[in-house]
């Protein structure tokens, strides 16, 4: 049986809240700043005879390794560690290609139900009053009601602008 308390010590030093700590896969989980639904971290405990947890924090940019001190550590354990972390990272790939392709899926209908700006809208005529100029471009659309997340977790509802990120030049794929 794993020393819970010492990894619920280590991952809350990762800045990780897990909850009720489970074993046997991928779980994400929510990290220190996180509101509404957002789970900005991930741990897989691996709870065997050499019990070992890999953790990120995507909002930190952190990520680290929490490994049982019931007993030293034998070079034979030191490589089937090796082993189980890197099998936690396969499944982090995994589930992380899944939520790209589920936000990307969300983002799409959300930006094709997103209507271009007129200078009658909500956000024309907020760049109206500023002096601007309702472009004449589909890279702004406009959204009659978007839910924002306050930091107490109350959500309220307000018209917003909608901007299209693109690039003309290959962004690099980083780790």
């Amino acid at each position: 049986m794993t020393d819970y308390q010492s990894l619920r010590l280590a991952l809350a030093a990762g800045g990780l809240i897990p909850g009720d700590i489970e074993a046997g896969r991928l779980i994400r989980c929510k990290v220190e700043g996180d509101h509404g639904g957002k789970k900005s971290g991930a741990y897989r405990l691996f709870d065997d005879d050499l019990p070992a947890c890999p953790w990120w924090n995507w909002k930190a940019s952190t990520s680290g390794v929490w490994v049982s001190a019931d007993r030293p550590l034998t070079d034979t354990d030191r490589i089937r560690h090796r082993q189980m972390v890197e099998q936690a990272r396969r499944e982090r790939d995994l589930e992380q290609a899944a939520q790209w392709a589920k936000n990307r899926d969300y983002l799409t209908r959300f930006w094709d139900e997103a209507v271009p700006l007129t200078p009658d809208c909500a956000a024309g005529l907020h760049l109206a009053r500023r002096g601007l100029p309702v472009p004449a471009s589909d890279a702004l659309r406009f959204v009659p009601s978007l839910d924002y997340w306050h930091d107490d977790g109350n959500v309220s509802v307000h018209p917003a602008m909608l901007a299209a990120v693109t690039s003309t030049l290959p962004i690099p794929f980083r780790r």
